[in-house]
């Protein structure tokens, strides 16, 4: 976790420079994503190998990428070339979704953070016009979006928990808590459903930081995510394992989760649900129950 001494997290000035040029010069439509956003959003921070501090990813409209990387290089970003000790240049297979572009900040590698672009397609097609122009403070339940810079939507940061919202930096535009839990929950269903029953280790790596210490948990999600997200919250599991449970969770589960055009169920009917989900889990690192 960062120092209090720095009240951002390491990438934070990168993320705030390109939300700078891609909306100043290029009116490009962005939204944070990865471990910076779920930390924004209250996430743990929580090391994992996979997800450097020195890193920050976008989201981009399909259509805009290849033109958000020419205004990002001409605001001074760097096109990453023949840097062959790059660690994003091959991708990490099974573990991460590779990027459709990445750019540097410095020819250093000591001194380099790297930006990571992905396709809209490829994580959230559809988010209520999360990505849509909208005020720079929005609020409302209804709004699915926040900025970086605003104290009464960023959670407050809480030990190990969240970054709070950032201070002196140019706001940038991320999912707000529950809209970013039901994006990774959508990435892992999506991903089971498509991809032969195998789960991309990144989503299970963000969304295990999503994980809240209340049980129930306090997030309200769309009807089909509820009994799932009350059941992904239901055991104490050690950090090694968590991920590992979550994956079993749904994979064993995927065909008594919610369709979306299922009948809404009550609070008592979402929580006998949950338990007949992590029932028929048979983890064997559970912890204790909650």
């Amino acid at each position: 976790m960062e120092p209090l001494r720095d009240p951002n997290p390491k990438a934070a000035h990168t993320a705030a420079m390109a939300a700078h040029i891609l909306e100043s010069f290029g009116r490009i439509p962005y939204l944070l994503w990865g471990h910076l956003a779920v930390r924004l959003a209250g996430g743990r921070d929580l090391s994992n190998p996979h997800l450097p501090d020195n890193e920050c990813s976008f989201i981009i409209v399909d259509a805009d990428l290849k033109r958000a990387v020419q205004v990002l290089m001409s605001g001074g970003f760097l096109q990453c070339t023949v840097r062959w000790q790059c660690r994003y240049r091959l991708g990490v297979p099974g573990a991460r979704l590779t990027h459709d572009a990445h750019l540097h900040t410095s020819e250093r590698e000591e001194h380099d953070t790297c930006l990571l672009l992905y396709n809209q397609s490829r994580i959230i097609p559809d988010l209520n016009g999360a990505m849509g122009p909208g005020p720079r403070s929005p609020h409302g339940p209804l709004v699915p979006y926040m900025f970086s810079s605003d104290p009464n939507t960023v959670p407050p940061r809480d030990e190990d928990r969240g970054s709070g919202y950032w201070r002196g930096l140019w706001p940038v535009r991320a999912l707000k808590p529950n809209v970013l839990t039901v994006a990774l929950l959508d990435c892992v269903l999506r991903d089971y459903a498509t991809q032969g029953g195998q789960i991309l280790g990144e989503w299970l790596a963000l969304l295990v930081r999503m994980i809240e210490p209340a049980y129930p948990p306090t997030m309200r999600l769309p009807p089909r995510y509820r009994a799932l997200w009350r059941a992904c919250n239901s055991r104490v599991v050690d950090d090694e394992w968590q991920a590992t449970f979550l994956a079993q969770l749904v994979c064993r589960n995927y065909e008594y989760i919610p369709r979306p055009d299922e009948e809404e169920e009550n609070d008592d009917d979402v929580a006998r649900r949950a338990n007949f989900m992590v029932s028929r889990t048979q983890f064997v690192n559970d912890g204790r129950w909650l």
